[in-house]
């Protein structure tokens, strides 16, 4: 797939929020990572190695892929991932060049709130309504 560019240079939006697991009824913190494109004929997903470590949290971007089921569908391609998330981290973001964009997160009480954005790259970083 091609890389999807806009007139900005952004080509996914980071949004983290806070969620409740449905199963354990546990407060998580939601990372939902979506292309900038939208597609006509189906929702991809975009495929990720997400990784959490000792205060870190990496998203490392390795291309889209077809959804499971072939629905007709339309919209962007997205990545979703819930983690159980307290106190101070450090999120980054690598795509599929290369490039990176690392911010700090503060998550208390399973409210996260965004640390000194990056300047201005290939993804946009924002905060999901609670």
């Amino acid at each position: 797939m091609a890389k999807a560019k806009t007139g900005t240079g952004v080509e996914y939006r980071l949004s983290v929020g806070p969620t409740v697991d449905d199963r354990t009824g546990a407060t998580m913190t939601l990372f939902v990572l979506e292309t900038v494109r939208q597609f006509s004929a189906f929702r991809y997903e975009i495929s990720v190695h997400d990784e959490v470590s000792d205060r870190e949290v990496r998203f490392a971007i390795l291309g889209l892929k077809p959804p499971g089921l072939n629905l007709p569908a339309s919209g962007p391609a997205e990545f979703r991932r819930a983690y159980a998330l307290e106190g101070e981290y450090a999120v980054s973001v690598r795509g599929l060049d290369g490039s990176t964009a690392t911010f700090p997160l503060s998550v208390r009480n399973g409210r996260p709130r965004l640390g000194r954005l990056p300047a201005p790259s290939f993804v946009d970083i924002s905060l999901l309504p609670a």
